[in-house]
């Protein structure tokens, strides 16, 4: 902190600390001119939460998840945004009054609720950056190799986090 430099705690949890907000906050209240990147997939009750070395199937999050992101919220320089299976939903274009409507491209994460961590983040009027962290698969998808899946899924997480981007307030995130 004398010298200048930004340290971030970043919470994860693989047996580690800190892998709970309480853990969180006690950290950054203990330690000067430490600042959270709030990791939203590596909380108690995530998908890629676990004791190191477990190779656990994935599990949609639980409440548990959610409560410790809210719980930190508010005290996160910069959000860790994690996508574990990303699909792409086909829906109907909103502007559209033709009959049969277009479709257009959605992207989703079907382990993580979006929805639910944009309104967090919205009550605890976070304006910092969101960076992505993708460590799954693409449903639905053929690849030949993890580059070209890789192609495909960072695209799809981008559209997925501008879309709750857009949808919170003018003074949000950015990506």
């Amino acid at each position: 902190q004398r010298a200048g430099v930004a340290v971030g705690l970043h919470n994860h949890n693989h047996g580690a600390v800190p892998s709970t907000a309480p853990q969180v906050h006690r950290l950054l209240d203990n330690v000067p001119g430490l600042q959270l990147i709030l990791d939203v997939g590596q909380f108690v009750g995530s998908p890629g939460a676990g004791a190191a070395g477990q190779n656990l199937p994935p599990q949609p999050a639980t409440d548990e998840l959610y409560e410790h992101i809210r719980g930190v919220a508010s005290r996160a320089h910069t959000i860790r945004t994690k996508f574990y299976v990303l699909k792409q939903v086909d829906q109907p274009a909103a502007t559209s009054v033709t009959p049969h409507p277009p479709t257009i491209a959605r992207a989703e994460e079907l382990l993580l609720d979006y929805e639910r961590i944009f309104q967090i983040l919205k009550e605890a009027q976070f304006a910092g950056w969101l960076s992505i962290v993708y460590e799954g698969k693409t449903t639905g998808s053929d690849f030949t190799s993890k580059g070209e899946e890789v192609s495909v899924a960072l695209p799809m997480a981008v559209q997925r986090l501008r879309r709750g981007i857009s949808e919170g307030e003018q003074h949000g995130p950015k990506l």
